[in-house]
């Protein structure tokens, strides 16, 4: 054997080598995969293809899985609406898996993305499911709230002043800080 077909082996089996390891940090599971509570539409067949892919890519536990049955054309919500077939379902569901325990609530493929509040104005579902047990306001506040929740970062770049990031994780183990969510779609 010359020494051309040797460094062809060598380079093959560090090619191959590269490839196992690569696949075995792909497969690994996630340490915040278990924080993750994903919500779908079980009458939606796209809402639950996305979130059985969503699971099977992110080794998310199936216990993770949360079903919900909001209307399917509404873009809009009701309050009472948006309470039954939403917010109370999903705080079962966080419930069940244990509240403190979950970080992100991903909403697979659903609509609606609206709700109208109790003052009449309309807001993003997604800022009532962040703070879907009501720590940080109980009231909806228009235009906006008249304080910040605790786990904004405030920043002044006029005066280059940036307050240090904090992950979700870390706030929320913090003493007294709000069961808030990072809600994504």
């Amino acid at each position: 054997m010359n020494s051309f077909d040797k460094r062809q082996k060598l380079i093959w089996l560090f090619l191959l080598s590269l490839c196992f390891c690569y696949s075995l940090q792909a497969s690994a599971q996630s340490p915040l995969a278990s924080r993750v509570l994903v919500v779908y539409d079980p009458t939606s067949p796209d809402s639950l293809d996305v979130a059985n892919h969503y699971l099977a890519s992110r080794g998310i536990p199936r216990s993770n899985l949360c079903s919900i049955s909001p209307p399917q054309k509404a873009t809009l919500l009701s309050w009472s609406v948006f309470l039954t077939t939403t917010k109370n379902p999903i705080q079962k569901c966080l419930t069940a898996v244990g509240p403190d325990q979950i970080l992100y609530i991903v909403l697979s493929y659903l609509r609606p993305f609206d709700v109208t509040a109790q003052n009449g104005k309309m807001y993003a579902l997604d800022q009532y499911l962040a703070d879907i047990w009501d720590q940080n306001d109980s009231t909806d506040p228009f235009p906006a709230p008249d304080q910040n929740h605790a786990y904004f970062g405030g920043a002044e770049p006029q005066g280059n002043f940036y307050r240090a990031f904090v992950s979700l994780a870390n706030y929320r183990a913090q003493p007294g800080a709000l069961r808030i969510y990072s809600v994504w779609r």
